[in-house]
């Protein structure tokens, strides 16, 4: 498998941000250190989702829009990469 391959892809359709969230929290635990490559045709979600991504040690490896639908391909950090340690 590339190293780049999403372990799993989810269509979150028009969803917004606050029901999006609790979904990508519950795949990054899940796929720690894999990829997961979401779907979504809600304008403000790519946006959210970046913002997420960089508060929590995920990358953001790739994203596509096609028809009014963003895809984006996301490296999960491992939990210890998650928290800063004091």
């Amino acid at each position: 498998m590339a190293e780049d391959t999403p372990q799993a892809v989810v269509d979150a359709g028009g969803e917004g941000w606050p029901r999006v969230e609790p979904l990508l929290e519950r795949y990054a635990r899940e796929l720690s250190g894999g990829v997961l490559e979401i779907h979504t045709a809600h304008p403000e979600v790519p946006a959210a989702m970046g913002e997420w991504c960089a508060t929590r040690g995920h990358t953001v490896l790739a994203t596509q829009t096609l028809e009014g639908v963003t895809g984006l391909r996301i490296r999960l950090s491992h939990p210890w990469r998650r928290h800063d340690i004091p």
